[in-house]
């Protein structure tokens, strides 16, 4: 081998001459093989490429972390709380009364209920007759020169005492006496429906007069005293709900009046 000298030192470089070397022997030689190793030009790529790393075993299945033992949660534990005491409610004083929830009744309600308030009938005003009002059409028609027919074939009778005169008041005249006020300036429907509501007021009067005896000779309250106790309520309620309906009929009355004069 030759080393170079001078100035200074450098590192050996194969001459160009010595590159082509191993082919002179050839790759099937165990020497030319050699060579080539020994000078064959290449780069860190290529070293690299003869490293032979170990192949790392691959695991059979995924990783997964081992489950870990439930502890107690705290926020579950049994924890004894003391309730509140209760306050024993007096179902017989006004104040706790509460309206039940509506529901269905039973047939044996509804039976007791048809029997004890059996429907009375009403106090009407008579109505119109209509057999006389159509045997006085047929007579005026017949006799005092109607317009049922034509002309010619009604005929003429005279006046005279033997024809029908007419009975009782028409339809016109018992809508005016409807109509004409009192001297408290109301009309029959007014006044009529003012007397039902004071029929209304005095029957349930009555009966808080009699819930009041019945209170006071019993001794002892029982469910039957706060049934009693309710109903008196709803009495009373009843009463001033029929009290302001005479007095808005009563104003009607008046503000009707007012705009007729």
């Amino acid at each position: 081998a030759a080393r170079s000298t001078g100035r200074g030192s450098s590192d050996y470089s194969v001459p160009a001459a010595n590159k082509e070397v191993w082919k002179a022997f050839g790759c099937n030689t165990e020497a030319g093989r050699a060579l080539r190793r020994l000078y064959k030009g290449g780069g860190q790529a290529d070293a690299a490429s003869l490293v032979a790393y170990p192949r790392m075993p691959s695991p059979s299945s995924r990783w997964e972390p081992k489950p870990v033992a439930r502890k107690p949660c705290p926020q579950r534990a049994s924890v004894k709380v003391p309730g509140a005491a209760r306050r024993e409610i007096d179902r017989d004083d006004p104040k706790n009364w509460r309206m039940p929830l509506p529901g269905r009744k039973t047939e044996s309600q509804i039976r007791a209920e048809m029997e004890a308030a059996v429907p009375e009938r009403p106090n009407l005003p008579k109505g119109r007759d209509q057999h006389v009002e159509k045997q006085q059409l047929q007579d005026r028609f017949q006799f005092c020169g109607g317009r049922a027919m034509p002309k010619g074939a009604m005929g003429y009778v005279e006046a005279s005492a033997a024809l029908p005169k007419k009975v009782g008041p028409g339809a016109r005249e018992r809508l005016d006496q409807r109509r004409r006020r009192d001297e408290n300036g109301m009309n029959t429907e007014q006044r009529e429906i003012c007397e039902e509501l004071m029929l209304g007021i005095k029957s349930k009067q009555e009966r808080l007069t009699d819930i009041e005896a019945e209170e006071a000779a019993e001794t002892v309250k029982t469910k039957a005293t706060t049934a009693r106790n309710k109903e008196a309520l709803e009495l009373r309620n009843d009463i001033d709900r029929n009290l302001k309906d005479i007095d808005k009929v009563m104003e009607i009355a008046e503000a009707e009046e007012r705009e007729e004069q």
